[in-house]
């Protein structure tokens, strides 16, 4: 049952985070002019300290310009920001999570 808690409160926490992480990868973004409405998905793993150790395309955009581009921003990014409740990011480090990216 803790467990179960801890990892709802994680998955609360990480709602809360994404705004701030799809922040900073946005900054780190280049537009090298690609179509309007592009998106896609990626998997991301972070150390103890918000590090990116990897970045995957969960899901493509259709453009691999772009979705290269956003993982490079995603790396640039590094690192991103995380929970302080070590229950919480350990939980980001074991299981990573999916970012949409659409700036």
């Amino acid at each position: 049952a803790r467990a179960r808690r801890i990892r709802q409160g994680a998955i609360a926490a990480l709602e809360n985070y994404k705004d701030r992480i799809r922040a900073k990868v946005i900054s780190k973004w280049k537009d090298l002019g690609f179509p309007r409405g592009l998106e896609c998905k990626l998997a991301i793993k972070v150390d103890e300290l918000g590090n990116v150790v990897a970045v995957d395309v969960y899901k493509t955009s259709g453009n691999r310009a772009y979705d290269n581009s956003a993982i490079t921003a995603v790396n640039s990014a590094s690192p991103l920001p995380i929970p302080s409740n070590p229950d919480y990011a350990e939980i980001y480090q074991q299981d990573g999570f999916i970012l949409i990216f659409n700036p």
